[in-house]
């Protein structure tokens, strides 16, 4: 008798299952992050600057950090991921960017996925750069002293609010400045030890910012 052979239905399946469990395997190994991640940076970089900004790369980007920090609890890219995407390129070792902030505000020049004047790429003036920021602060605050974590917080309004009125194309505050700033804002101020600090131009109420309103489906 002939002996019975396997289905192209079942050797179909058995290969799609192989593939997603090496596909599965790549997106979780460290060597799949980092061709993902280099992938879509060069993608966008070989684009002509006018469309690096508009490209939905931004979004495949925002994607693999989110994927890196929540799924794969690789916290350290996911951080370095979000700080690159919003052109807040300072050192890991450095604790935090308040220097580079400060330096960043004399000069105006910043490191990162954009353009030193962040004009070009991605950088402050994208319109996710606050969710990134705020994302990265997410996830500092669990291995921050407080006053660690305070000193990042007022560099999203130096960043979003400051640099933007001195140094973007609008001269005014980042258009979602105050979407995530009330939040941040409120953790910090009940963060010990002490109180936010209120420094130089960080202003509780950042008056020129412009008012969120959360978008209702039509």
């Amino acid at each position: 008798m002939p002996k019975d052979r396997m289905s192209w239905k079942w050797k179909l399946t058995i290969t799609l299952v192989l593939l997603a469990l090496f596909l599965t395997g790549f997106l979780l190994s460290d060597s799949g992050y980092k061709w993902m991640r280099e992938h879509i940076v060069k993608q966008m970089q070989e684009l002509p600057a006018a469309e690096q900004r508009e490209s939905p790369l931004a979004d495949s980007f925002m994607t693999l950090a989110w994927f890196r920090g929540s799924i794969c609890l690789d916290e350290p890219n996911a951080l370095e991921m979000y700080k690159d995407f919003c052109g807040y390129g300072y050192p890991a070792k450095a604790g935090n960017g308040v220097a580079y902030m400060e330096a960043a505000l004399q000069t105006g020049k910043l490191q990162g996925l954009c353009s030193p004047k962040g004009d070009t790429g991605w950088g402050p003036e994208h319109p996710r750069a606050p969710e990134a920021f705020y994302q990265y602060l997410e996830i500092k605050r669990r291995d921050s002293t407080s006053q660690n974590w305070k000193g990042e917080c007022s560099n999203y309004y130096r960043l979003f609010y400051t640099w933007m009125r001195y140094y973007s194309k609008s001269r005014k505050p980042h258009p979602l400045f105050n979407k995530y700033w009330p939040a941040i804002r409120k953790k910090a101020e009940n963060g010990e030890p002490g109180r936010f600090p209120y420094i130089g131009e960080v202003d509780r109420n950042a008056p020129l910012a412009a008012p969120y309103k959360e978008e209702t489906p039509p």
